[in-house]
């Protein structure tokens, strides 16, 4: 009788487990973290990249792979004058005619793989060269480039602004934030590299100690950019401490 016992436990533990493992995988399907959609992204095929803002130095790379959970992306919000890669979002549920009709209504255009991937790890590699790490969810996102030839993309990118990184102040880079990216600038000297102040609602110039290197009405449409992209890719629903999984935004 007590061998019957623990065989009939044993096989109530193997089907607990299986059970759990179900629940898991539904789970993932429902609820997936950055990293399970990365993952996801890598076993289908590429659908698009699209780059938006290229004139403004702040590029945002939008990339949509098919998955086996259906069109996934991601954007990369890209500085490619001072900071490098400030922020990552990561999008389930691709809705492909709302993201087209996304992006042409801010201008951009379709892009390749390679192109993308040049011009991200170009930017994030210049960018940690002067002191600036890339965002958290940089090196999750980077697998879905993994069968991607760079060098098929002969595109060159320049870093900086007229030979040297130019900071601009961004809409939400509070002023802590601005003198610690000063603070990082300075190592480089002084005439090495430009600042571009951000503006309050009055008018004034923030961080007034620190007057602008350079005063350049780009400032505006970088902030305006900027501003708009954290509009449409931040807030929705956290899953972990590192990043958010949105879906793509509906048109207004």
């Amino acid at each position: 009788m007590a061998k019957d016992e623990r065989k009939r436990q044993k096989a109530l533990a193997k089907k607990k487990k299986r059970e759990t493992q179900v629940r898991k995988e539904a789970n993932k399907v429902r609820n997936p973290t950055p990293q399970d959609l990365a993952k996801a992204m890598q076993r289908g095929a590429w659908y698009a990249c699209y780059e938006i803002g290229e004139d403004t130095g702040l590029h945002s790379i939008i990339c949509v792979r098919n998955s086996p959970m259906g069109p996934v992306g991601c954007a990369f919000l890209v500085d490619r004058y001072c900071l490098g890669v400030k922020n990552v979002q990561v999008m389930k549920a691709v809705d492909l005619a709302r993201l087209s009709d996304y992006v042409k209504e801010r201008d951009g255009h379709t892009v390749t793989p390679a192109y993308a991937m040049k011009l991200i790890t170009f930017v994030m590699d210049e960018a940690e060269k002067i002191g600036f790490a890339p965002h958290r969810m940089t090196a999750t996102m980077l697998p879905i480039f993994f069968d991607v030839d760079v060098t098929e993309c002969t595109d060159t990118f320049e870093f900086g602004r007229d030979g040297k990184p130019t900071y601009i102040a961004g809409p939400y880079e509070s002023d802590v934030q601005q003198m610690e990216i000063l603070n990082t600038l300075s190592k480089l000297g002084g005439t090495n590299f430009s600042f571009v102040a951000a503006i309050d609602a009055d008018g004034v110039r923030n961080l007034k100690s620190f007057r602008a290197y350079d005063d350049d009405s780009d400032v505006d449409e970088y902030d305006e950019y900027e501003d708009d992209f954290e509009a449409e890719y931040e807030s929705s629903n956290t899953i972990d401490s590192t990043a958010t999984v949105i879906d793509v935004p509906s048109k207004e």
